[in-house]
């Protein structure tokens, strides 16, 4: 934790981060009986700084919330050995490129949000391995291709949010078949809404933004 806190300086109403810190002095964060960390949540700061290394040792790590943090850089591979962890939310920041492959090692996740940066690329296969997942945000992104039916073997799913990307083609007819889907974010038409309504979807209607390809 020590080196994570240098790393990212001060934090959480100008409070500093020092080798010193623990669970008692930061606040954002609970450990469990034997002093690991296992939540670490942050909101609306200017770290300007991509996710450091050092957060590979937090092998503890049940929940990672930092948004609204300007955190700029590719999702670094580091952050896909914290292999307990429970869910992501890293929304409202400044990350860039595509989804490693690496996702698929956080096999626990329930939930995953990264909505809101500057992802590209195609959704990645490698969805496929998070088997607990019930929420998947990745709206407001670049991320291009067509939704991959990979989705459709994600059996826990509940919330899927794809809006305002930059995806092709049509929305696939296997969206309707995802058993436990109830909500459904996209760009839609008027048709694919209400045959997502006959079988129970929750939709929300989206205007398309500038460069989106939905046909």
């Amino acid at each position: 934790l020590s080196q994570l806190l240098a790393a990212w300086g001060t934090f959480a109403e100008g409070k500093t981060w020092s080798a010193n810190s623990d669970c008692s002095t930061v606040q954002g964060v609970t450990c469990d009986a034997d002093g690991y960390l296992l939540t670490l949540a942050i909101y609306d700061h200017v770290f300007e700084k991509p996710i450091p290394d050092a957060i590979s040792g937090l092998q503890h790590l049940t929940y990672l919330s930092i948004m609204a943090s300007h955190l700029v850089g590719s999702l670094p591979a580091a952050l896909f050995n914290l292999t307990l962890l429970r869910g992501i939310k890293l929304l409202g920041n400044h990350f860039s490129g595509p989804i490693p492959d690496d996702i698929s090692k956080l096999s626990r996740l329930t939930f995953l949000g990264l909505a809101d940066n500057l992802l590209s690329g195609p959704i990645p296969d490698a969805l496929s391995h998070l088997g607990e997942l019930w929420t998947l945000n990745l709206g407001g992104n670049l991320f291009t291709g067509s939704i991959p039916s990979v989705i459709s073997t994600i059996t826990t799913l509940r919330l899927l949010t794809l809006e305002k990307n930059r995806f092709s083609g049509a929305i696939p007819d296997w969206i309707s078949t995802v058993a436990r889907l109830r909500s459904l974010y996209v760009v839609v038409s008027l048709y694919v809404c209400l045959t997502a309504m006959s079988v129970g979807l929750h939709l929300r209607i989206a205007q398309p933004v500038a460069g989106q390809q939905w046909r």
